[in-house]
């Protein structure tokens, strides 16, 4: 049986072929919009970019300087993914929004394009643990 474009893509993917995955991707997606597996298998390949943009921000903020904000090409970088995400439409009923958040938490408020689109998927951001209180190292519980 032959593999699937969404599963080629997938494969390059994990496999760190990111641009080939990418080129793929952005092709046939554009050719099947309504392909649901095809438009998961390329978000992942756009997170797969924005983590290495933010591991970039990271690396630096980790170097002593403590600063989150990204220079303006990793601004840049950030919003033309971003809108590849918004152009796929992705429903709510997956890990694809709350991945977004949790790679971005540290440093959000320098993407407000995120924000918005975080915003309107906010139903799906938390899981019912996550609104439970929890105990701390020590011995706390936030209510």
């Amino acid at each position: 049986m032959a593999e699937q474009v969404f599963q080629q893509i997938n494969r390059l993917r994990k496999s760190g072929e990111l641009d080939a995955a990418w080129e793929l991707g952005c092709t046939t997606v554009q050719q099947n919009p309504s392909d649901s597996f095809l438009k998961g298998a390329f978000f992942w390949v756009c997170y797969a970019y924005l983590k290495d943009v933010r591991d970039t921000i990271k690396a630096r903020a980790a170097a002593g300087k403590s600063e989150f904000t990204p220079t303006r090409q990793e601004a840049e970088r950030i919003d033309f993914l971003l809108d590849w995400i918004i152009w796929l439409d992705l429903p709510d009923s997956g890990f694809e929004y709350r991945s977004l958040l949790l790679i971005f938490q540290a440093n959000l408020e320098h993407f407000p394009k995120l924000m918005l689109l975080l915003a309107k998927h906010a139903k799906t951001l938390f899981s019912p643990e996550d609104k439970q209180p929890f105990i701390t190292e020590k011995g706390e519980s936030p209510k």
